[in-house]
């Protein structure tokens, strides 16, 4: 009797996906830069990022996204990561701080705009657990459980970033340069998440990958609220895409 309980516990324990990542209550900030590779003072804001991959915070207390905007393009250079939802994006942020200007490289940590590029005290209180699972195929399970239960109208962003990415610029304004690049957000999409009593999920595919030269893959959670893109908890790591192979 005892092995035949132990038998049917082990079976639902091997029905539980794997988690791939899995932020706990405190927040885990979201840091977005704003770049292009037709802008001149770009580099040096893509180096620090490209930093990041090395420190002991990444993925605990961080994740970072280089969002590529299209604005540059037309100076000479087109930035083959831009693409214009990362312009509106951006445009957003500018709108919710009640300015029409944007620029590059611009930094904005957890949904305000971000000048001291310090990753001491990080996070903005506990606003709860989101956990993503692996289930295979490229697709994986959400699962957000905020602290505060009257949360509603969320939803599920999912960005799929390229890494030691390179290349060669022939015109523009970094004529000559090669840039390196880590964290390039090369998709992003949105998806809304199912209230289920006190928490919310959702499942879904990875987004896919067109860009060529990627060395490695991460990928990058947050939830945002409808009609608001402040990010309220962000989780990521790496990622290895089922080619099917």
């Amino acid at each position: 009797m005892i092995s035949s309980l132990i038998f049917l516990v082990s079976l639902v324990f091997a029905k539980e996906s794997p988690i791939l990542f899995e932020s706990g209550n405190n927040q885990v900030s979201l840091i977005e830069l704003y770049s292009s590779e037709g802008c001149s003072s770009c580099p040096p804001a893509d180096r620090w990022v490209a930093g990041l991959k090395n420190h002991p915070k990444l993925w605990k207390d961080f994740v970072p996204l280089n969002f590529h905007v299209d604005y540059w393009n037309r100076l000479g250079w087109v930035d083959r990561f831009s693409n214009k939802q990362f312009t509106n994006r951006q445009r957003r942020y500018a709108s919710q701080w009640g300015s029409s200007r944007v620029y590059t490289p611009a930094f904005v940590k957890d949904g305000r705009e971000w000048r001291t590029r310090s990753l001491i005290n990080l996070g903005n209180g506990n606003p709860g657990s989101l956990k993503v699972q692996n289930l295979g195929d490229n697709q994986v399970k959400v699962t957000f459980v905020p602290r505060n239960h009257n949360e509603d109208n969320l939803l599920i962003n999912v960005a799929l970033l390229g890494n030691g990415l390179s290349t060669k610029v022939k015109y523009g304004e970094n004529s000559g340069e090669t840039l390196k690049h880590e964290f390039v957000v090369l998709n992003w999409q949105r998806s809304n998440l199912e209230k289920k009593g006190s928490q919310f999920e959702t499942t879904l595919k990875v987004p896919e990958n067109k860009t060529k030269g990627v060395q490695s893959f991460s990928l990058a959670f947050w939830i945002s609220k409808k009609g608001d893109q402040t990010p309220i908890q962000s989780v990521g790591g790496p990622f290895k895409i089922d080619d099917g192979s």
